[in-house]
Parts: C-alpha cells; structure tokens; sequence
C-alpha cells in the first residue's frame, strides 16, 4: 500500500542525533528536517547523550526531541557530560551496549554531499548521525530555517551598536591545541580587503584572548570593542552581533557561519571575509564548499600541531539507516 501524507503510522521517522555546539546542531537540524522532507517523514532529534543537550531551541526553532534511549540511559549512569576517553574507561561492554542504538549499515561520511541514489521512502526508520556540514545536506529547509531564526532575533534586545561595526570572530578552545586556529596573519589580511574604517567588535571563545586580540587590533591601527559593549558577550548576543554587523571577518567556526548566513539574509552583499581554507584537517577539503558567491576567500597557511591533525574524534561519525 503506498504511504500518504495523513497515514502517520506508516511515516518513516527520520532521528537525528544533536551533538556539538549550537552552529553544529543547526546543521544536523536542517539536514534531519531536509531528509524527512524528502522521506515525507517525522523528524525527530536526539540530543547526544554525552553533549551539550538539544540547543536549537534556544535560537527559536521548533523541535520535537525523542524519548530517552539506551545511550542516554548509560550516559546518565557513567556522567552525562562525561568525555569519550573517561567512557572508553569504564569498559567495552558499555561501549557495546552503546552501539546497540545505532545501526550497522552505512549511508555516508558526515562531510561529504548526500548520496541521493540511497532509496530512503518505505524505511520504518532513517537514523542520521554525524555533521553534514555540505550544503547538498541542507537542501530547501536553509531557507525556511533562517527565516524562522531572524524573526526569533528579531524579538531579543536590540544591539546597543545598531551594527554599525564590524564583527571580528576568532575560535580558540580545542581549535588551539589541534593546529585549526587561523592565524593573525589571516586577520591582517582579511581586515586589509574589508577596510571599512568601522569599529572591529572582537568576538571569541576565549575572554583571555580576546583581549589579547583588541590589543593586537589598536596596536595596527583599528578600534577595538568587546561584544559586550554591544549587547554581545551571549550566545544570541553574539549571533546577533554576527547578523547585524555591516561587514565580518570570519572564523572558520560553524557559529560564526551561521551568524554569517542569517546577516547576510538581512543584508545582501555586505563585505565578508572567508577563510581559504575552511577545514584544512579534512582529506578532501576542497575550501569552497560552504563558501558562499559573495564572501571574499581569504587565502592562510595551515600550522601543525601535538596532535594528528585526522583526530578520529572529528574524521570518523557517519549517518546511519535502519531498517
């Protein structure tokens, strides 16, 4: 019998697990409402058990979460917030008993573009886990997911600025110790092309370096404002600082992405900066393919680091299917 829009019963439900950070999580929030459309299917997400939990919601978007799994059940007994290497610790039964909620069968690398030859309708269950961090992924839901953010925005406090700036990002953290941080060289590049004589709002992850980078923008000549002069210093403060900046220099974070995407649905054709490469420690990074027509690439020198740059923790993960 063929499956109709109204016979819920017989939808497949597309699951997608939620891990990562906010710019992370609307990536796979999009590609999981992407393949449901494209299934005439319920998405559902599942916040990672041993993550941050579900954060899409908190820029606005409606999300239906799914019931705790046997991954969360193990999460909640060994610590939720507990990393990798301490679950690891506890043993490989756990660790079998962790993979009993995936299944085996594998449809694509993260990274790369949707294989659309995978015949999904009919499937009780889609299963997705990884990044899909290629536009194939996002499909027409970019679109309406923006919409729905920008208007969430749109109802916060307004800027103190009223974005009459521009928005420097850099992203510190684990980018630092695995050799993915850009280069101030890339900023002085960058900030030359843009030059745009407007007041440089230092957005980071880092409180400590983002003095240090003010510093480094007076002593060459720019003006230098913490984002939260702004109204910035929030998660939302800072997407929205992203969004209403009248030009940007780009991390190559996915927060700063997406803050990016949302700013320039406001405004078409301001001055961004982009950096060239994207994802350097990817095997197949070509540093186009979220590079957007009307960003400027911005071409840096990848350094090293004490750590193999093909972490498995950030080269592996894959989208499941279930049967």
């Amino acid at each position: 019998m063929a499956m109709t829009r109204g016979d819920s019963s017989k939808r497949t439900t597309v699951i997608t697990q939620l891990r990562g950070g906010l710019g992370n999580q609307l990536f796979q929030y999009c590609a999981g409402l992407n393949i449901a459309q494209r299934v005439d299917g319920q998405p559902v997400f599942e916040p990672d058990p041993l993550g941050r939990g579900e954060m899409c919601s908190a820029v606005g978007l409606p999300i239906r979460v799914s019931p705790p799994t046997v991954g969360e059940r193990i999460g909640e007994h060994y610590g939720r917030r507990a990393d990798m290497l301490r679950v690891r610790n506890v043993g490989h039964k756990v660790m079998d008993q962790m993979r009993l909620i995936e299944f085996v069968e594998q449809w694509a690398t993260p990274y790369e573009p949707l294989d659309t030859s995978v015949q999904l309708r009919g499937r009780r269950t889609v299963r997705l886990k990884g990044r899909f961090q290629d536009p194939s992924w996002l499909g027409r839901t970019l679109d309406s997911v923006v919409s729905e953010v920008l208007e969430f925005l749109d109802q916060q406090p307004p800027l103190t600025a009223n974005g009459n700036f521009m928005a420097v990002s850099f992203r510190r953290g684990d980018y630092t110790s695995l050799g993915w941080s850009l280069p101030l060289s890339y900023y002085a590049d960058a900030l030359d092309e843009i030059d745009c004589g407007l007041a440089c709002v230092v957005l980071c992850d880092d409180r400590d370096f983002a003095m240090l980078a003010a510093n480094w923008l007076t002593a060459n000549g720019y003006r230098a404002v913490s984002a939260s002069a702004v109204g910035g210093g929030t998660l939302l403060g800072d997407l929205t600082v992203l969004t209403r900046a009248r030009a940007v220099v780009m991390a190559n974070s996915t927060f700063c992405w997406w803050g990016t995407v949302l700013g320039d649905a406001l405004s078409p054709g301001r001055r961004v900066a982009f950096p060239d490469p994207w994802a350097h420690w990817l095997p197949h990074e070509d540093g186009g393919r979220l590079q957007r027509d009307s960003w400027i690439p911005i071409a840096w020198q990848p350094r090293g680091s004490e750590y193999e740059l093909t972490n498995t923790g950030y080269a592996s993960g894959q989208a499941w299917i279930g049967s």
